[in-house]
């Protein structure tokens, strides 16, 4: 009976190590998938920004799960040289001085491009609106931060100041600086 047992024993030990082995070859073959990138996109592709005043454009990839999002900035078309900087690997764009420019990001995986054409002023530009939701449900104890969209994208300042208004009962709602 011993023997019987101790059989078992060595058989289920090596079906189970049979099975670890089983699994983990699988799991190495599903993490060495890769998706591939099909396209990549900006969030502008015209820009109008004053001399001095920074800017991150902000790329898209698809699909959102692929495997390398890895992208390259650059810079070309430049009337007059030198009007502008983009740093090559986060595509943030530093305008120093009135001109055009063609700021590009492209996905290592694929080669896909996006481009964004850029005019550099020296005039201040002004805010023309600022939307954020006319009515906003925020449950006791909780906290919301209104996001306002600001028209157009890169004025001089986005600099906001923050105020409540009808408020009832008083004292029943705060607001801070960032919204």
């Amino acid at each position: 009976m011993k023997k019987i047992i101790n059989i078992v024993k060595n058989i289920t030990i090596l079906l189970g190590a049979l099975c670890a082995f089983t699994l983990n070859s699988c799991k190495d073959e599903v993490e060495d998938v890769s998706i591939p990138v099909n396209g990549v996109s900006l969030n502008l592709n015209e820009l109008k920004i004053q001399e001095g005043v920074e800017y991150q454009l902000t790329p898209t990839i698809t699909p959102e799960d692929a495997t390398n999002k890895q992208l390259q900035w650059s810079v070309s078309e430049l009337s007059p040289a030198e009007c502008i900087e983009v740093d090559p690997e986060t595509g943030k764009i530093s305008p120093l001085k009135a001109g055009t420019a063609v700021v590009t990001v492209t996905t290592f995986d694929g080669g896909f491009t996006a481009s964004c054409n850029v005019e550099i002023v020296k005039e201040k530009i002004p805010v023309e609106s600022i939307t954020i939701p006319q009515s906003q449900r925020i449950e006791i104890g909780q906290e919301y931060t209104f996001e306002p969209i600001i028209t157009p994208e890169a004025p001089t300042s986005k600099e906001l100041v923050w105020s409540l208004s009808d408020v009832n009962p008083t004292g029943c709602l705060t607001i801070d600086e960032n919204g």
